[in-house]
């Protein structure tokens, strides 16, 4: 968990509307790019994690403190199912549904990756 991604929403510009990041609000559907590779049949693939279903209440306490275990809070410590639930609602409320697994150069906290990363 990090507070690097709401500092970035806040004071940061989209990559693809050139903007201040206006997620909740956001149309823009950006174009995806084929994902580059050497070899034919290989390709690089980036991850994303949805969040929708934790904010929208979806999910069991118990699936929650699991989740948690797999997140690590900026003083090291793991975080609580409720707390990681908190994190998860504030991102919610800049408009982020997605958040990233990996590095990725063109992530649209909407619409995950959107290819092209090289």
């Amino acid at each position: 968990m990090s507070d690097k991604i709401i500092d970035e929403l806040k004071n940061g510009t989209c990559p693809f509307t050139g903007q201040r990041y206006d997620c909740a609000r956001c149309e823009i559907t950006p174009e995806r790019h084929d994902i580059p590779s050497e070899t034919p049949g290989m390709h690089q693939i980036h991850m994303n994690f949805c969040i929708n279903q934790f904010v929208k209440g979806y999910t069991t306490t118990a699936e929650l403190k699991r989740l948690a275990r797999g997140f690590v809070k900026e003083n090291g410590q793991k975080p609580t199912g409720r707390e990681l639930l908190e994190w998860f609602v504030e991102l919610h409320k800049y408009g982020v549904e997605v958040l990233p697994m990996c590095e990725c150069k063109r992530f649209c906290y909407k619409h995950g990756c959107m290819g092209g990363d090289k």
